[in-house]
């Protein structure tokens, strides 16, 4: 398995998980020191590889590598992302530098790399899995360069579902509301009160990362092309 921005947060959590089901797990991010951390962590059965998910032209050489750690890859975990300071305080404030940052990694990162493992998939006749961290701002009314990556990526899942699924490859996501992560200023399963949802409280990664396992697992066979929001109720509100 591949997990993208695994070194904290959802990714991490995810990782771990994979790790208790018995999967042999890689781990990516920019920064090797984190990854090196996260790793020993996460204990035995956990690799990792720095790679910057925005340099689409790495596809070829990291898929590569992971393989040869792995020995084959038949699931991948489309977690990295980036929330840029601008899309917080919302449209006026994005710059073209901010949203281009922001689509590179959530947007361009994550298509190029389904497309380079589902051709190395199909080419071998391999089935597999794709899992993709959305969020619930694909079903939200916002107006954010992050919150467009995120619609972008619900309707890709679709598409993408549409077309691999004849293959045996399974496309689907998860679409989590307010986690606790660093992302949104938390130490990582940090309990934090959240009004804006009827359960009254952040999520925790871990919980995240079971809709993520099931997603992954021959449980989820029928599941084609479907985004699964796990946001604590906000987006009933």
């Amino acid at each position: 398995m591949l997990v993208t921005g695994g070194s904290r947060g959802i990714g991490y959590a995810i990782a771990g998980r994979m790790l208790q089901e018995g999967a042999q797990v890689v781990i990516t991010g920019r920064r090797r020191s984190a990854l090196e951390a996260a790793a020993a962590g996460l204990g035995a059965g956990a690799r990792f590889l720095a790679w910057d998910s925005a340099d689409v032209s790495a596809i070829p050489e990291k898929l590569d590598a992971v393989e040869a750690m792995l020995g084959g890859l038949d699931v991948l975990v489309n977690n990295a992302g980036v929330l840029t300071a601008q899309d917080w305080d919302g449209m006026m404030a994005v710059t073209p530098e901010s949203w281009d940052a922001t689509m590179n990694v959530n947007l361009r990162g994550v298509f190029f790399l389904c497309q380079g493992v589902a051709r190395r998939w199909i080419e071998g006749k391999q089935e597999g899995r794709i899992v993709n961290v959305c969020s619930n701002n694909a079903f939200r009314a916002l107006d954010t360069a992050y919150a467009a990556s995120k619609w972008a990526i619900r309707g890709l899942t679709m598409g993408m579902a549409k077309r691999l699924a004849p293959h045996g490859i399974f496309v689907n996501a998860v679409a989590p509301g307010p986690t606790s992560t660093s992302m949104m200023d938390c130490a990582d399963g940090e309990t934090h009160a959240f009004a804006g949802a009827p359960l009254g409280r952040f999520s925790y990664p871990e919980e995240i990362a079971g809709v993520c396992a099931f997603l992954a697992s021959e449980e989820a066979g029928s599941m084609v092309g479907q985004v699964l929001v796990a946001d604590g109720g906000e987006t009933l509100l």
